[in-house]
């Protein structure tokens, strides 16, 4: 016997919308919010991401990057 399931709430951080329905009209629009990153952010710390890094190159230097992540509370998510 299968029972009706309700969504009630979703919330997520998308880059270059504040919320789900901006993200959803950045689809729609077909816009492109993967950006260079900004010297000094740490993005480019190839070395953090693979030993075999010599420096930074073309695929280091882009991301879907998201606003306020300093404000992320990973004990709340006992991370």
């Amino acid at each position: 016997m299968s029972e009706p399931v309700a969504i009630i709430g979703m919330a997520r951080r998308f880059p270059g919308a504040p919320d789900l329905g901006a993200f959803w009209e950045l689809l729609i629009e077909g816009k492109n919010t993967v950006s260079k990153s900004t010297p000094g952010s740490g993005a480019l710390r190839v070395d953090d991401v693979s030993e075999e890094c010599d420096g930074p190159s073309a695929h280091s230097l882009f991301g879907g990057f998201i606003d306020e992540v300093d404000l992320f509370d990973p004990a709340f998510f006992r991370m």
